[in-house]
């Protein structure tokens, strides 16, 4: 299985609940149409409790059967529209994108 995770940074102008709110009712079923998608995790990292923020605001892992998989996914008119969407909510040039195989360890569970 091949993964591609997505450290995410929210743009500075938006709050937490306004990203979070456009990743869940917009970008997110968006994503879920890319064709040959798997599995899709997502973890919203919300500011402490002092207010401050993370880092990063969502890390997104997206499973394929492999690396071929995903590249053609990432051409699909699916994967580009949820593409041109980032601006609308991300810093980009913060955003990191992580690849590799992806292992799974049940008797961990």
């Amino acid at each position: 299985m091949f993964i591609a995770s997505f450290l995410v940074t929210k743009r500075p102008d938006l709050s937490y609940e306004a990203f979070r709110s456009h990743q869940t009712e917009v970008h997110i079923p968006m994503v879920r149409k890319i064709p040959g998608l798997r599995r899709y995790i997502v973890a919203f990292h919300p500011p402490s409790a002092e207010g401050s923020a993370q880092a990063h605001a969502l890390a997104a892992h997206l499973f394929f059967d492999d690396a071929e998989a995903f590249q053609t996914a990432m051409q699909s008119p699916e994967a580009q529209e949820a593409i041109a969407d980032q601006p609308n909510m991300n810093d980009i040039p913060k955003t990191v994108m992580l690849t590799g195989e992806a292992h799974d360890f049940p008797e961990l569970a």
